[in-house]
């Protein structure tokens, strides 16, 4: 029983102490891009010349801005988010370490609802024009509209884009992503194009 109690114990410090470490290091970039998938690690090498050039995409534009990856993957760094951020990343090291991790998955090692937490901890202020040409934001906040698109469904992080009006794909997310939420309230037009 005592030996049980001892291991426990010893467990408990050692998960605490690995939380404490990969907090740390997550505050670096290059810590993150060192094992992430080559996407990440793209996205990483963006991100730096975009701090001595013009970002070709809204994650280098907010590393311009001096946030870190995990200040937009970390959610409201709560700590329910927290715990689920570090079990992620746990989950990931696992599968990076036993070499399961898929170079070609983009975008499954992820989860959205920190993603899209992590939007609304800086971009509150959003829904603050209640007139047509925000609907789009204030729907996604009033509880009478029942959507799965989010912030991320516009505002793809990764992907290039023009800066104009915050890096979005119009013609190849944005549209798509208005047509699907039309759908899925039962109202809006359809065949959006531009």
């Amino acid at each position: 029983m005592r030996i049980a109690l001892m291991l426990a114990v010893l467990l408990v410090l050692l998960t605490a102490g690995a939380a404490g470490f990969v907090s740390v290091q997550e505050e670096q970039d290059a810590f993150c891009a060192s094992c992430h998938l080559k996407a990440e690690s793209e996205y990483y090498q963006r991100s730096l010349q975009a701090l001595n050039d013009v970002p070709v995409d809204l994650a280098s534009a907010h590393r311009v801005e001096m946030l870190n990856c995990v200040a937009c993957h970390r959610g409201d760094n709560g700590p329910v988010h927290r715990v689920q951020a570090l079990a992620l990343g746990a989950r990931n090291a696992v599968l990076w370490v036993t070499r399961q991790y898929d170079q070609d998955n983009r975008g499954k090692f992820t989860d959205p609802t920190l993603v899209e937490a992590s939007c609304w901890k800086c971009h509150y202020d959003v829904v603050e024009d209640p007139g047509f040409e925000n609907h789009f934001h204030n729907d996604l906040v009033d509880p009478e509209i029942k959507t799965t698109v989010k912030c991320i469904d516009c505002h793809v992080a990764h992907r290039t884009a023009e800066p104009l009006f915050g890096y979005l794909d119009e013609d190849n997310v944005v549209l798509p992503a208005c047509e699907r939420c039309h759908v899925e309230v039962n109202r809006g037009p359809r065949g959006l194009t531009r």
